[in-house]
């Protein structure tokens, strides 16, 4: 059975690269649940940085690793991984959906460089129930 609600961010994110860390922070919002199935994460900011995808509980207390990885210049990155390489605490692809309650935070995260710059992307495909 699958459930009713809407889907979220149906289209690619644009996020500006600064040279501090840069991050994008989706709160599902009280009253609502998420059912987060998949997404990717580009690195287009000029430079070879490391990029996460987390969730967190609000507070910074990792929840769950969807990716993470040294990302040279110009190169997407999709999730669920399926490969031999997951970090520790890494969500397996066998996993998703994965649930999120209120208040929980999924972030995308890109590392700081003194040369980023440009804009990089991102997309998670969210159902909101």
């Amino acid at each position: 059975m699958f459930p009713g609600g809407k889907c979220l961010y149906t289209t690619r994110q644009t996020k500006a690269m600064t040279v501090g860390a840069d991050a994008e922070a989706l709160t599902c919002p009280a009253g609502k649940r998420w059912l987060v199935f998949w997404g990717f994460i580009t690195n287009n900011s000029g430079q070879a940085i490391n990029i996460n995808v987390e969730i967190t509980d609000g507070t910074n207390i990792i929840g769950g690793i969807l990716y993470q990885a040294a990302a040279a210049n110009g190169a997407t990155y999709g999730w669920p991984r399926n490969d031999t390489d997951e970090p520790a605490g890494g969500i397996s692809c066998s996993a998703f959906p994965i649930p999120m309650e209120a208040g929980q935070v999924l972030n995308f995260r890109w590392a700081a460089d003194a040369g980023k710059a440009g804009n990089s992307y991102w997309y998670a495909y969210i159902l909101e129930v």
